[in-house]
């Protein structure tokens, strides 16, 4: 953090500043507002103004050179949000400010055309080809095997799978990659002893929690391994679209990391691969660690083990040239629950100037995927930092439309709103946007394809060097999604925004935001949703939701409404981001460089000040009941649980009423040292009953009770808070640090009102079950089954049916807490994800709830079983399991990744090309001619023969065009691409070349435009349109065309109209046509020729063609010509329409076609689109009405859905002008219930003449009204269930359309039965559950079918049904009980039998541990038996085999509880132990085996254990003058009473005050205080040996030091003022006597030094100081003596440095930092140690104003003409000194006349504080009574005393009263006396009041 200020300071200095003037206008007198200039993230200013009456203000700034933002903070005003200012060209800005007026605000912005350009559609990238070449590798059999057991002492083990010789060759090569240290060859390993033995390796088919299962047996370390982790382990030679390279994982690798690091337990192995691999090193909480950050250690703590695992396992997958980064040295871990303080919301910080990442916690307990992104995702900030040059920023920045904006809190912004992997990637800088690439192009490449294809090319070939990765799930955790109407469209690009605010200045606002998007149909491009940031412009935020206007799924309108409280920021909010998506998860990124934006809150009421800690944090331990869940409070028996909780008590102070406070806790030791635990998280509001000490109201104290619940199996130790988060209902928050040495916790004075500090404490909570072990899933029984819930036309929309099989562990067998959450990601085939978690609302199980507090008291596997549907539009293809977590109820959480990172490395080719590869395509454009038949040239030299792989894609998205192909010479062709799935706009096309065996040569990228779009948008009129009628010479027709189509062409054709013979028909001749560039888009054609074509009708066609070539569709407009007049025709004087029908399934209706003509008509015809899959046409059936009752109506079928009408009249009679039905076109509807267009087209209307008349047209619509009846559930499976059970399972029924659905009954064959009362009514649109219950009163394996009967006529629909099953078992279970004894002792042990179903015998083998004995013949039946017999035999070392029968066939008795005992001999320690159960049989008199299931039984052995808090303190470095103490609690956590006996320990330096014996009993603890007081220098290490009557017989607790003595320099703090001079002194700390002193020392600019003026103390009598300047601020001091002096021990000033501070530094803290220190004993040797502290210089702002001190009386009376002579006044100032020559006297007194008058004395100091005003009051009286000077007059002596006071007084004393400073009364006393004297010799040393007849007070000081 030094190193980041002093850098910062640094640069200010470096550039030339320039002056820069911001004027405010209309500042009301008296108000103040701030100023801010700003330059991105790096400068930023401020500057407060007050208002003058009727004058402008304005603030000077100092700006160097650039662009800079100018904003303004004025609460009350409405102004502009801000300028941009070029400096030096720009030498002011002036802002006028108009008073806010309380009415509510409102804000529109309308985009114009400016989202043509944003991408419409994500990429859809083909499913990966890749081609295996080669997987072998042929080496000898036995070449691996020998290798692994000589070098590494290695064992390969065929006892559960053979290896294989390529298996046996991975592993070896795996142990060779690493930096491991081998044996060396000939080195014997020896079976018998296990010496040299590493491990025994076992290949194991399962699949296995990271490919590995860890045991030791003998001393020696057994690993299983998963098969599967071998598949990818050595390089494949694949091709992947054609290229050629080497397909690979380090899956196995990882493997073996974590066998030989024991899974990161092994901290030596682990910081040796750490370091030797990747040069890093996992940092500890030392002295070290807090250099490096430069803060107390105690906010860090080491990585947990799975931590460093999962960083080692990320860096390894990045390419080997990025494994040792420049830059990148330590890696740091701040301590759970804590934030980082400058940057709260992020989970890692890449420093890398510190060449340090630093994690907290939330970066490990996200989505584990989440986390390996992450981590790759601050490595490549050093891949910016330090490897990339300039060109590769500069064109990243290119590519995602990046450009640095200093009105950006981050100074850059994007105009593009996709092509980014995440709203984070989007939001921030280029840098963060290439970190987030790099990290998704290793771990989701699909997810950064299907957004930009640009940038996941660009990181292959420019950052990767052609490597890539294929992220894999295993095909078992895969299913398929059928689509034929994929999403792959983004949400429209937002064109509007509409803000309105609504409410009173002095009440909160509510806030309506509407967004609209560019839209051509709602439901593919619309959106879901839409997420805003708001940010104030003191970085308070406030977010919300918008949802569609229309209340449907997808809408192109989103909507908001959010209400702001009046105490939030007054003034602008900020867009900060705007994110919007739809249901699929397309994704469209706003800003305000792409969208327009402005809010104003007018607040006059705001908050801005943060809540503020009080200091007074208390903890303690409570039992009561309490609420099932972690953020918990006490309630009653009823509804709570009853359970202890620790009480978290504190207050805070605001401002205004508060919202919430957040404690984090977390574990600072655990009675367990291997437990790894993260902090638990409690929040609540303030305490708010109506009381003064309670309530949360304004400008007061908040109190805040919070508990956390403890139940019994939450973790054993010290629970302490590390950090609280205080927010109030402003928005303001503030945050409180926990730390253990608070000096070493620095705070910006800019943060000192946000971020507080406070000394951590802790408290021990013990508990009876600790669970630390992480529950697990089966990784061998996952079912994944899905199917599309519309198989005959798949939508996306699929059922997803997943079943887990999960248990709980703990270390305490028989009392685990059980599972409380499940949750998966699914990812689809465009890389989203998808993720699903019970508890959530994404997912629901009965069975798991985060807030059930029952524990489950078993570690059974139990299945649970998850169904969901997957939206409409969901992507089609492969989708899959990506990584599921599991969490008990203890907080326990297991994250599992089911990804395998499989890399290609492309094996580049020797050939070099002598000509470079060149591609083009060879149009100048795409467009709609051309898109599907395109073609492209490339060369290259020499190529003939080689391969090539082109892809053609839009930077808009879209399909990506792959082709592949063979040079027939060295410049070839490519024919006949189509490109017709790539979307418009820029596109590029990029060639590769490869050799004969597919190695790459060289590639090729260029870009060219793509257009298909037809002008649609463009009309003619003609300057007659409105006028009627015009003589030709003036005709003239203007053209308008969209903007787009400038630089196009348009054709204009003139037709004329001849009669002719088809029914009155009229045919078109050309005539004339005109031709033109388009220069505009509105142009006018004129001078047309109508001299060669004969009067009537005329049909004038217009052509566009875009610059691109795309032919728009003719448009016409049709005239009368006349004896050289022409008249316009308006298409709408003649007009079709289609009347809308509704009807009822299977019924026959009508169509009526009506005609409004105005001219008369001979004849007519058009086609009518329908449907006929919904209704049929009754051709025979379709009538003419009387309008057209002398025509002929004729109606044919042009094809399925089409027919066609015509209607003539061969007499060539006319049907007059009118409005009306003219035919009636007759149906007949099916059973298909829906809405369904009627669509008119090419439509003819002709007059007796043969013309063609203008017609247009309306469509219409037929409704058909019925229920449609839809099975969404297609099977309902129980599985097992137990007799005597209830189960339930539902089945679902939905209807589709458009009528009520009718259940009335249905059909299921027992045992399965609905309980449901009919009818039941199902409306539109909706679907409902029905349960199925089964009758389990018998065992049978059944399946039956389910149908159901309702009002739906059609058939088909009928006949579905729904197959029922299940497995009804009867539960016939063993049970092997627990027994608890001493060592040596028999132990009994219970077995129990529940059973459903008679039984006549049993069988079962128990497994004892070693030095377990089974007591003959101590088997012994229970009344349950009934002539049974019973036998129990050792059938081996271990094994207990027990067998039970009746010789006549009898059942035994009852259906539960114990049927036998037996008994067994323990020889062997304390503890809990299993009793394995196995091969069970339980028979009937069938002699059938009729088991459930068996479960195993358990021992204890009654022991004392003595646990430690801590069982190594490491003190690090000490100074011998000092102590160190630890508290330390000793906890019997065994089963029997401890007694400590004795201490072995060396005294000399420690202290363990602990009485001995100390017998403690069961779960007793006791705190002893060790005291470490060094006496030596050097390493200190001792043991504390506490022995005890456990079987361990001892406790060693180890202290660690390096004692050191302390010699070092320091300055001594010190406050001074700008602008000043002081004596700064350095002071030098020395346990030992010195003799010479050499140091550098550097000055600090601000500050000037002049070193000819430092002056020497009297320490240094007899020594001589030398100062030389080194360089501009650093001087080398160097004191010597000629006389053999010294410098005796001590800590004093030496030195006084005169300096000068002057007036440019800013303020803050500064430090003249000591180098080079060379402090010389007297035997010559340099004994500087480090400093134990260090001084600081704070440069601090005078605000203190003087104080006006009177001399006198406040109050004179003077009888009138008596003289007045002022007394006068002194002036004090802790800056200035003496400022009584200064005060200024005002005002006067005129003795000659009556009245009362004021003096008044006033000062103002150096730095312009004003003192406050002191006033005297002169009465000038006619004359003096006796009451008008009635003061008494004291005179006390001595003053202070040691025996008694003396008073004396001008009046009688009557009484008097003594008071100590609380206002205790001490004395009281009646003296009518002038003369008293007052004994002090009994009252305690302090100061007194002395109240002299009830109104004069004095005090008394008795010392």
């Amino acid at each position: 953090m030094k190193k980041l200020i002093i850098l910062l300071t640094f640069s200010s200095f470096v550039f030339a500043q320039n002056s820069f003037n911001v004027n405010i206008e209309g500042l009301a007198s008296g108000d103040s507002i701030r100023i801010i200039t700003q330059k991105g993230v790096e400068q930023q200013f401020e500057r407060w103004v007050v208002g003058l009456e009727n004058s402008q203000v304005s603030a000077e700034f100092e700006l160097d050179s650039g662009e800079w933002a100018v904003f303004l903070d004025a609460p009350g005003y409405y102004f502009p949000s801000s300028q941009l200012v070029n400096i030096p060209s720009d030498i002011s800005a002036t802002f006028t400010l108009t008073e806010a007026s309380g009415e509510d605000y409102s804000y529109t912005w309308q985009e114009d055309d400016s989202y043509v350009g944003h991408a419409t559609q994500v990429y859809v990238n083909e499913p990966l080809e890749i081609v295996v070449l080669n997987d072998t590798v042929p080496v000898p059999s036995d070449y691996s095997a020998i290798k692994l057991r000589n070098q590494y002492g290695v064992i390969l083990s065929n006892e559960e799978e053979i290896w294989s010789i390529d298996d046996s060759y991975r592993l070896y090569k795996m142990f060779e990659s690493l930096p491991t240290n081998p044996f060396g060859e000939g080195t014997n390993v020896d079976f018998e002893t296990g010496e040299n033995i590493t491990g025994v390796f076992t290949l194991s088919n399962n699949n296995l929690d990271q490919d590995l299962e860890l045991t030791t047996i003998g001393g020696v370390k057994h690993a299983r391994v998963g098969k599967d982790a071998f598949t990818y382990a050595s390089p494949q030679i694949v091709t992947i679209n054609d290229i050629k390279g080497k397909f690979y994982s380090k899956r196995l690798y990882h493997v073996i990391v974590n066998f030989i690091t024991d899974f990161a337990n092994d901290d030596d192995m682990v910081n040796w691969i750490a370091q030797e691999s990747f040069g890093v090193t996992f940092m500890q909480p030392n002295q070290e660690l807090e250099d490096l950050m430069n803060e107390d250690s105690s906010n860090f703590q080491e990585f947990f083990s799975e931590e460093k695992l999962e960083i080692l396992a990320m860096f390894e997958e990045l390419p080997e040239g990025f494994h040792k980064q420049d830059g990148l040295k330590y890696l740091v871990r701040r301590v759970n629950g804590q934030v980082n303080p400058q940057y709260p919301n992020a989970a890692a910080i890449a420093w890398t100037g510190l060449e340090t990442i630093e994690w907290m916690s939330v970066a490990f307990t996200v989505e584990i995927n989440d986390t390996r992104r992450l981590i790759l995702h601050e490595k490549a900030h050093f891949l910016w930092a330090y490897s990339f040059d300039q060109n590769i920023k500069d064109e990243w920045i290119e590519i995602g439309g990046w450009f640095e904006d200093p009105t950006a809190g981050s100074g850059w912004s994007t105009n593009q709103t996709t092509g980014f992997v995440s709203p984070y990637s989007h939001a921030i800088n280029p840098n963060e946007d290439m970190a987030e690439s790099i990290a998704y192009y290793l771990t989701n490449p699909d997810a950064l394809l299907t957004v930009s294809v640009q940038k996941f090319e660009f990181i292959r070939d420019r950052i990767m060097h052609g490597t890539r990765y294929v992220a894999m799930i295993p095909d078992e955790l895969t299913f398929t999604v059928y689509n034929l109407f994929p999403d792959y469209t983004f949400p429209g690009k937002v064109t509007k925004m509409e803000v309105s605010v609504s409410g009173a200045s002095d009440e909160d606002k509510e806030v309506t935001i509407k967004a609209t998007m560019n839209s051509t149909n709602p439901n593919v491009d619309g959106a879901t949703a839409g997420y805003m940031r708001l940010v104030s412009s003191t970085g308070t935020i406030h977010d919300t939701w918008m949802q569609t206007e229309n209340g449907q799924e997808l809408d192109s309108v989103l909507v908001g409404t959010t209400t702001f409280s009046k105490l939030e920021k007054s003034g602008y909010w900020n867009m900060s981001y705007f994110r919007i998506f739809d249901q699929v998860g397309n994704q469209r990124y706003e800003n305000t460089s792409t969208i327009g934006w402005k809010l104003f809150i007018d607040n006059p009421l705001e908050d801005v000040t943060p809540p503020s800690w009080n200091y007074d944090l208390e903890m303690e331990i409570v039992e009561d009941y309490f609420t099932p869940n972690y953020d918990t409070e006490p309630t009653d028996e009823e509804n709570g649980i009853l359970m202890k909780a620790i009480k978290f008590a504190y207050t805070v102070y605001d401002n205004s009423p508060m919202q919430k406070a957040i404690t984090r806790i977390f574990h600072p030791t655990l009675d367990d040292p291997d437990a790894e635990v993260y902090e638990k998280q409690i929040q609540g509001g303030p305490i708010n009953i109506d009381s003064p000490e309670y309530y949360n109201d304004y400008n007061s104290n908040k109190t805040f009770e919070q508990y956390l619940a403890i139940p019994e199996w939450f973790p054993s130790g010290y629970y302490a808070v590390s950090l609280i988060n205080m927010h109030d209902l402003g928005g303001n928050y503030s945050s409180t640090y926990f730390v253990n040495d608070t000096t070493d916790f620095y705070i910006s004075p800019l943060q000192r009102n946000k971020i507080f500090k406070d000394v951590r404490d802790s408290i021990y909570v013990q508990t009876q079950f600790p669970d630390h072990i992480q529950p697990q899933l089966d990784l061998d029984n996952i079912t994944i089954v899905a199917e599309p819930t519309n198989p005959e036309a798949p939508n996306g929309e699929t059922r997803v049916d997943i079943t887990m099989m999960a248990k709980d562990l703990s270390d305490y067998e028989g009392y685990e807490s059980g599972v409380a959450s499940v949750g998966f990601v699914l990812r689809d085939p465009l890389g989203g994800e998808h993720g699903f978690q019970t508890g959530n609302s994404t997912m629901n199980h009965p069975e798991l709830d985060l807030y059930d507090f029952n524990p489950d008291l078993n570690s059974n596997w139990s299945a649970y079983h998850f169904d969901f549907v997957l939206p409409v539009g969901s992507p089609p293809g492969e989708w899959g399991m990506s990584s599921a977590q599991i969490r008990d109820k203890a907080g326990n959480t297991k994250n599992y990744s089911f990804i395998e990172y499989v890399r290609f490395d492309i094996i580049e080719s020797d050939i070099e090309l002598e000509t470079p590869l060149e591609a083009e395509i060879l149009s100048d454009y795409v467009n709609a001619q051309n898109v599907e038949n395109i073609s492209a040239s490339i060369s290259c030299s020499p190529c003939e023969g080689l391969n090539y792989v082109y892809t053609i894609y839009s930077l808009t998205g879209g399909n990506v065009v792959q082709g592949t192909g063979v040079f027939s010479n060295d410049s070839i062709t490519l024919e006949g691409i189509d490109t017709s799935g790539v979307l418009d706009g820029h596109i590029n096309l990029t060639v590769q070349v490869t050799d004969l065996e597919d190695q790459l040569i060289a590639t090729k990228t260029t870009q060219y435009f793509k257009d298909t779009f037809f002008p649609n948008s463009y009309y003619t009129s003609s300057n007659i349109q409105n006028q009627g009628t015009s003589n030709i010479d003036d005709f003239i027709i203007s053209v308008i065309v969209e903007e787009q189509d400038i630089g196009g062409t348009y054709e204009m054709n003139v037709n004329s109209t001849q009669v002719g013979t088809n029914q009155g028909l009229s045919l078109s001749n050309l005539d004339n046509s005109y031709s033109g560039d388009i220069e505009s888009d509105n142009f006018d054609v004129m001078e047309i020729d109508f001299s060669s074509i004969d009067d009537g009708y005329i049909e004038i066609e217009l052509i566009i063609t875009d610059a691109v070539g795309n032919e728009g569709e003719p448009i016409s407009s049709y005239y009368y010509l006349e004896n050289g007049n022409i008249s316009y025709l308006d298409p709408e004087e003649n007009s079709f329409e289609i009347e809308s029908q509704s009807t009822a399934v299977n019924s026959e209706f009508n169509v009526e076609v009506g005609l409004n003509n105005n001219s008369e008509v001979t004849a007519f015809q058009f086609d009518l689109t329908h449907n006929e899959s919904a209704y049929e046409l009754l051709s025979d059936s379709s009538t003419l009405t009387s309008r057209a009752e002398n025509h002929t109506l004729s109606v044919s079928t042009i094809d399925d859905n089409t027919i066609r009408v015509l209607v003539y009249s061969a007499a060539n009679e006319v049907i007059s002008v009118g409005d009306g039905a003219i035919l009636n076109l007759s149906f007949n509807s099916k059973n298909e219930p829906g809405a369904y267009n009627l669509n008119l087209s090419d439509i003819v209307l002709s007059d007796a003449n043969g013309a063609s008349l203008g017609v247009s047209s309306s469509n219409g619509s037929v409704t058909i009204l019925g229920p449609r009846y839809n099975l969404v559930t297609s099977s309902v499976d129980f599985g097992e269930i137990p007799m005597e059970s209830s189960p339930t399972q539902s089945v679902s029924i939905s209807n589709t359309g458009n009528e009520d659905l009718i259940i009335t009954g249905h059909t299921l064959d027992t045992p399965f039965s609905i309980n449901q009362s009919y009818p039941a009514t199902i409306s539109p649109g909706n679907s409902s559950s029905f349960t199925i219950n089964a009758d389990t009163s018998s065992k049978q394996v059944i399946s039956k079918e389910l149908s159901f009967t309702t009002n739906d006529q059609d058939a088909l629909r009928a006949l579905q049904t729904i197959t029922v099953q299940a497995d009804i078992f009867a539960v016939n279970e063993i049970y092997i009980g627990s027994g608890q004894g001493e060592s040596n002792t028999q132990i009994t042990i219970p077995v129990s039998i529940s059973n459903m179903e008679p039984f006549s015998g049993f069988q079962f083998d128990v497994t004892l541990p070693n030095d377990v004995t089974y007591v003959e013949n101590s088997t012994a039946l229970t009344t349950r038996a009934s002539g049974h017999n019973i036998a129990a035999n050792m059938i081996d070392s271990n094994t207990l085999r027990i067998v039970s029968y009746s010789g006549s066939n009898t059942d035994f008795l009852g259906n539960d509880g114990e049927v036998f005992n037996f008994k067994v001999i323990p020889n062997i320690t304390s503890g809990t132990y299993t009793l394995p159960i196995s091969n069970s049989i339980i028979s009937n008199v069938e002699l059938g085996d009729i088991l459930s299931e068996a479960y195993n039984g358990s021992f204890t052995i009654n022991a004392p254990y003595l646990s430690t808090s801590v069982q190594t303190i490491n003190y690090g470095s000490v100074p011998v003058t000092e102590t160190r103490t630890t508290n330390i609690t000793l906890t019997n956590t065994g089963s029997a009473e401890l007694v400590i006996d004795e201490l072995v320990f060396d005294a000399s330096a420690l202290s363990f005050p602990l009485t001995i014996p100390t017998t403690l009993a069961v779960g007793e603890s006791t705190p002893v205080e060790l005291i470490f007081d060094p006496i030596q220098l050097g390493s200190f290490n001792q043991d504390i040996s506490i022995r005890n009557n456990s079987p361990e017989e001892q406790q060693i607790i180890t202290v660690l030091a390096e004692v050191f003595s302390p010699n070092f320099l320091r300055l001594q703090d010190k406050d001074v003022y700008r602008n000043n001079s002081y004596d700064i002194d350095i002071n030098l700390v020395n346990n030992d006597n010195i003799r010479a002193i050499q140091f550098d020392l550097n000055i600090p600019e601000g500050f000037t030094f002049d070193y000819n003026d430092v002056i020497e103390t009297s320490i240094l009598n007899n020594f001589t100081t030398s100062i030389s300047l080194l360089s501009n601020g650093n001087y080398r001091f160097v004191i010597y003596t000629l006389s053999n002096n010294i410098i005796f021990s001590g800590n004093e000033t030496i030195l006084k440095l005169p300096v000068f501070v002057e007036n440019s530094i800013a303020l803050g803290q500064y430090t003249f930092d000591f180098s080079n220190i060379v402090l010389s004993s007297e035997s010559n040797q340099n004994i500087s140690s480090e400093a134990l502290s260090i001084g600081y210089i704070n440069v601090i702002e005078d605000n203190t104003v003087p104080v006006i001190t009177l001399l006198g009386d406040e109050t004179v009376t003077i009888e009138v003409g008596t003289a007045y002579t002022d007394a006068g006044a002194t002036a004090l100032d802790n800056y200035d000194g003496d400022l009584t020559s200064s005060i200024v006297v005002t005002g006067s007194v005129d003795i000659n006349t009556v009245g009362t008058y004021t003096v008044s004395y006033d000062v103002t100091d150096a730095n312009g504080n004003v003192a406050t005003t002191v006033i005297r009051t002169v009465n000038v009286v006619e004359s003096l009574s006796i009451d008008d000077n009635d003061e008494i007059k004291l005179s006390i002596f001595p003053n202070p005393t040691s025996t008694s006071w003396h008073i004396k007084s001008s009046k009688i004393i009557e009484s008097f009263d003594l008071f100590d400073l609380t206002g205790k009364r001490l004395i009281h006393r009646k003296t009518f006396s002038n003369d008293i004297r007052l004994d002090a010799t009994n009252l305690p040393n302090g100061i007194y009041l002395i109240l002299i007849n009830n109104n004069k007070t004095v005090r008394l000081i008795k010392n």
